[in-house]
Parts: structure tokens; sequence; C-alpha cells
């Protein structure tokens, strides 16, 4: 998809079996992409009946939002589906340098 098309131009800041992330300039801003990798049918039942990790992320930033801590903009949580199962996941932020991706 088009989010994988952008990736490609980012800097990778991490890179292992469950997550990629990804930073790179999109309309103008410095943001970073993480990108949760589908782990098997289990995982994804797991996800799609809980939380994937790319909405954990959206929850913990609002809940530091709404607590007046200092957390990157979140722009997007993109969850992408086979036969109803969240299969990926995608968590886009603001980049802050230093934060600790």
């Amino acid at each position: 998809g088009k989010i994988d098309a952008l990736r490609k131009d980012g800097q990778i800041l991490k890179d292992d079996r469950n997550c990629l992330a990804c930073r790179l300039k999109w309309n103008g801003r410095d943001i970073i992409v993480r990108q949760y990798k589908h782990k098997g049918f289990i995982p994804s039942l797991r996800d799609t009946a809980g939380k994937s990790y790319a909405k954990r992320d959206w929850l913990n930033g609002a809940r530091l939002r709404t607590l007046n801590m200092p957390a990157p903009e979140m722009l997007a949580l993109i969850e992408r589906r086979k036969a109803g199962l969240v299969w990926e996941s995608y968590f886009v932020s603001e980049y802050i340098e230093g934060y600790g991706y």
C-alpha cells in the first residue's frame, strides 16, 4: 500500500521480528511509522479480540496527553485485516528527537 511505498524513503530505526520503525518525511512533517508484523493466526486472533500493538500505542499516547505529559502527536492508527482478523497494524506519530522509539 501507500504507507509501504512511503517507508522505502525513510530511515529504519528498528527492525526485528515484532516491529519495523521508520522515520520519514511526509507532507513536510518528520514522522515515525511503526509497523507491527504479522506473526500468525493465533496472534491475529488475539489482536482482533483484544487490542493490536498499534492500538495500544494509540491508547497509551492518548493517556499521556490526558495527563498533560509530553508525548508525540498521534497521527494515525491503521489496521489491515484479512478475513476479518487484524493481520498487520501501523501506528504513525510525529518524530521528537531523543524521545526513545
